[in-house]
């Protein structure tokens, strides 16, 4: 399984978000994860890249299993941009893959 992984960043330059593009069997998956101060407040930990990583992660897993082998439509708009950038380079890195099997 190969992975591939983008921060998103607010206004401010601050890390706010994960995007995680996962292929798996010539199947790409994209999970997302986004800062929320009130999920942050209940979980009483700070919302760290590693945890953004780990959902983000989790989630693309979750779509895989499920069967899903595009970009999910429940990406919030923030991340939309960014999600379809992940996209395309596990696109663009699954061709390569097939172009060297040739």
């Amino acid at each position: 399984m190969k992975e591939i992984i983008s921060y998103y960043k607010d206004k401010k330059g601050l890390k706010r978000g994960c995007v995680v593009g996962l292929i798996e069997d010539n199947k790409i998956s994209v999970g997302w994860s986004l800062y929320n101060k009130k999920a942050e407040q209940q979980a009483k930990r700070p919302f760290t890249k590693k945890i953004a990583r780990i959902i983000a992660k989790n989630r693309a897993q979750k779509y895989i299993e499920k069967g899903f082998n595009e970009i999910v439509y429940k990406v919030p708009h923030t991340l939309k941009p960014l999600a379809a950038s992940v996209y395309h380079k596990c696109e663009n890195l699954l061709k390569g893959k097939e172009q060297d099997e040739k």
